[in-house]
């Protein structure tokens, strides 16, 4: 078997027995674009070759979660689009709450990213703290849904407690979600 890849990105493959006891091979192509505020974006120079998971270089023990995800998988039903990066608030002034957009063809996503936030215990129950104010947060998996004892991100906030700075439990929120349930702060 050959296999031609006349695209410009690279790209790498995964025999296996999907379904078994049948043969498949899983193509997986990945694309790294270069993108500028209100411009159309254009292939990198430098395509990447898939890989496994990639962690921060910070991250030296693999602790947190990974900058980007694996790219092998015997089997995705659609393609990955992931946006890795920050969230800037406009001017370099502190906000509350920003919406940060990405759109890839008919695919888009919003998502509300808050700054930090716990619960707090109130009168008639536990109500979300104000979100302190940011200039900057990071689009990762530590500041999304998720937590110790949450399979589908172990690294995450709003799943369990945490001790904060002052070695007190607390209940964080993610700052990061998909629904704008912030929309009072912007």
């Amino acid at each position: 078997m050959e296999i031609i890849n006349e695209s410009p990105f690279e790209m790498a493959y995964i025999p296996g027995r999907l379904p078994f006891p049948g043969h498949s091979l899983t193509l997986i192509v990945k694309g790294t674009f270069d993108l500028s505020p209100g411009k159309t974006a254009t292939p990198a120079e430098e395509q990447l070759y898939p890989t496994g998971d990639e962690f921060y270089k910070e991250d030296e023990e693999m602790l947190g979660g990974p900058r980007y995800a694996s790219d092998f998988a015997y089997f995705k039903p659609a393609a990955d689009l992931l946006l890795n990066g920050k969230c800037h608030a406009p001017a370099g002034e502190q906000h509350l709450a920003r919406k940060v957009s990405f759109q890839v063809g008919d695919h888009a996503k919003t998502l509300m990213v808050t700054g930090n936030r716990t619960w707090k215990r109130g009168l008639i129950g536990c109500t979300p703290s104000t979100p302190e104010p940011f200039t900057a947060i990071d689009l990762k998996y530590q500041n999304s849904f998720g937590g110790p004892g949450y399979a589908e991100n172990p690294v995450g906030k709003g799943f369990g407690k945490r001790k904060n700075e002052n070695g007190k439990k607390v209940r964080p929120l993610p700052n990061i979600t998909t629904a704008p349930c912030l929309s009072g702060h912007l």
